[in-house]
């Protein structure tokens, strides 16, 4: 699975994401996507997979879909 900036969708427990930048250098993942939690974009860093490294896959990337 591949993302590219501007790409939008959610996580495996239904936050919604955007991807603002796959090219961060660094242990801890390329990706950095802007997830809602309430009314709050917080900032994430995931692995080219869409993984995130904490041990809660729920916040790990679903393919991107439609706006």
């Amino acid at each position: 699975m591949t993302f590219t900036p501007g790409d939008k969708g959610e996580t495996k427990c239904g936050l919604r994401y955007r991807i603002l930048a796959t090219d961060l250098l660094g242990d801890r993942g390329p990706i950095a996507a802007a997830v809602k939690i309430a009314e709050e974009e917080l900032l994430y860093r995931y692995g080219p997979d869409g993984t995130h490294a904490g041990p809660n896959r729920a916040y790990d990337l679903k393919p991107a879909g439609p706006g």
